[in-house]
């Protein structure tokens, strides 16, 4: 059984497409790209395990999103790096649509930003939670996706969302307020 994330037709019929034509190992590589940002967020959306904290959790991620954004461009070359994902993707979207594609909670989560540096344990579990909701709601807008604009824009969302988790977990190293011991 295929348990790789799900793409939509609109957006594997455009990677396949003159305009791209990425194969089918460009396309397996995407879909397991999208299977490892749904496991982290999986991960993170459980919450730490029992005598962990939420800076345990975190730190155990960031690896993780590091790679998954990791802009080199691969060896074999069976997928994309993301500054090709970032630019030439989108080529053939207009911005307006992909901006008008996002359901307005999850803009007002993409320009949230990390927040204050030193923020208690509740309001960064709040963060996260917050988080967590908005890379959801932009993974199904990604499976739902039946026009390109949507489909682009959900995954430069993705990429979005993740930076901002780095960027909340380098400050959480920095915040005196977290509690660091389970």
């Amino acid at each position: 059984m295929d348990d790789l994330f799900p793409l939509p037709p609109v957006l594997t019929e455009y990677l396949r497409s003159p305009a791209l034509e990425r194969t089918d190992s460009h396309i397996t590589s995407l879909r397991q790209r999208l299977s490892y940002v749904k496991e982290i967020m999986d991960r993170v959306e459980a919450g730490p395990d029992d005598g962990f904290v939420l800076y345990d959790l975190l730190s155990s991620v960031e690896n993780d999103l590091l790679v998954i954004l990791a802009p080199g461009i691969p060896s074999d070359r069976s997928e994309d790096s993301t500054y090709i994902m970032h630019v030439s993707w989108p080529a053939d979207c207009s911005v307006a649509s992909m901006y008008e594609a996002f359901p307005k909670s999850v803009v007002a989560a993409l320009t949230r930003g990390v927040g204050k540096l030193s923020m208690r344990d509740t309001e960064a579990t709040e963060w996260v939670n917050q988080w967590c909701a908005a890379l959801k709601r932009i993974l199904q807008m990604l499976i739902d996706a039946d026009v390109l604009e949507s489909a682009m824009a959900a995954l430069l969302a993705i990429d979005l969302l993740l930076t901002n988790l780095v960027s909340f977990i380098t400050a959480m190293h920095l915040n005196p307020f977290l509690d660091r011991q389970g």
